[in-house]
């Protein structure tokens, strides 16, 4: 891995490790609870703030804009677009299928279903980690770590690191032992499935919509339910599961994947 991206890598811990700090200060400390929800979003946002802090020095004669503009110009075909929501809906429908099974409690029980509360989420989602994050994952590191290694490597290397990035929330989760574990596992194995999802699927047409798309959609799609966290975590994780080795085998030519 080249120099330019572990500094990338190591500054992106840090920062973010910083933010979780203020952050904490700033709602336990001084009560600042409004101030510190705005932290909270500019926190999501440290993979790209530090990308374009460092832009020079990684791209010399690159212009930002022109290179932000680039990452969205070129088209999205159906078929792409189509695989990118599908899968995601298929990973939804599964969890909340087994949750009817598992809990036996009517879909308004399961999740929220109320037109306001859904609306209001999707701002909130869309611009924290969707937005803030992919220009740095995807666009940046995910392109550098390719140019070494194979898709389906790199998704994994690109999932581990943007996995291992939420460390410092994991230690504030409030979680502790078993349920600790059970959560930063469960959320582990969810987060390299996407990031592999996302690798195979970036891959068929260069435009950033597509991971900002996916990662919209697993957050927002986790928290339209109301059973508890680890325990649809879990069935996430399975169903990401299932759904990353179907698309692993439905794309195995470009993975170079033999099932013999």
């Amino acid at each position: 891995m080249e120099k330019k991206v572990r500094i990338y890598i190591v500054w992106t811990y840090l920062v973010f490790t910083l933010f979780i700090g203020l952050i904490g200060l700033v709602m336990l400390v001084l009560n600042m609870e409004t101030l510190g929800n705005i932290l909270q979003t500019v926190a999501a946002w440290t993979p790209t703030l530090v990308f374009l802090v460092m832009f020079k020095k990684i791209y010399p004669q690159e212009d930002r804009l022109q290179f932000i503009r680039r990452q969205f110009s070129e088209k999205i075909e159906n078929k792409t677009l189509f695989t990118t929501i599908g899968v995601m809906l298929a990973i939804f429908l599964g969890t909340l299928l087994t949750a009817i099974v598992l809990y036996r409690k009517p879909i308004s029980e399961l999740m929220t279903l109320a037109p306001l509360p859904l609306l209001y989420m999707l701002p909130e989602v869309l611009i924290s980690g969707p937005l803030g994050e992919e220009l740095g994952w995807r666009a940046f590191l995910l392109t550098e770590v390719q140019k070494k290694y194979s898709l389906l490597k790199s998704g994994l290397i690109v999932g581990l690191i943007w996995g291992f990035w939420h460390f410092p929330l994991w230690l504030v989760s409030g979680y502790e032992g078993l349920d600790l574990l059970l959560y930063v596992l469960s959320f582990l194995v969810s987060i390299v499935c996407c990031s592999i999802i996302m690798t195979l699927l970036y891959n068929e047409n260069k435009n950033l919509l597509i991971p900002i798309i996916i990662h919209f959609l697993n957050n927002y799609l986790l928290n339209v339910f109301t059973v508890d966290l680890i325990e649809r975590l879990i069935i996430f994780a399975g169903f990401y599961i299932l759904v990353t080795v179907s698309l692993m085998i439905i794309k195995r030519d470009k993975l170079k994947i033999s099932l013999r």
